[in-house]
């Protein structure tokens, strides 16, 4: 249902890239991931993924009682 709404241009959406394979390949979808992380990357960097890297917090002074 999904994939049928994205294809009559009623709704954008993620679905699994192997469900539209041969719609990327003929051009009646396009995928703009590439694009958006590129966006992302210039425009907000703190959202650029991280490569499955999770940064350490800092951990704040303890205060001694």
């Amino acid at each position: 249902m999904k994939k049928e709404l994205i294809l009559h241009g009623m709704a954008w959406g993620r679905v699994p890239r192997f469900t539209i394979e041969a719609e990327l390949r003929n051009g009646s979808l396009l995928s703009i991931a590439d694009q958006l992380w590129d966006f992302l990357a210039r425009h907000a960097p703190v959202l650029k993924p991280t490569l499955g890297r999770v940064p350490k917090v800092k951990k704040a002074p303890e205060h001694g009682s």
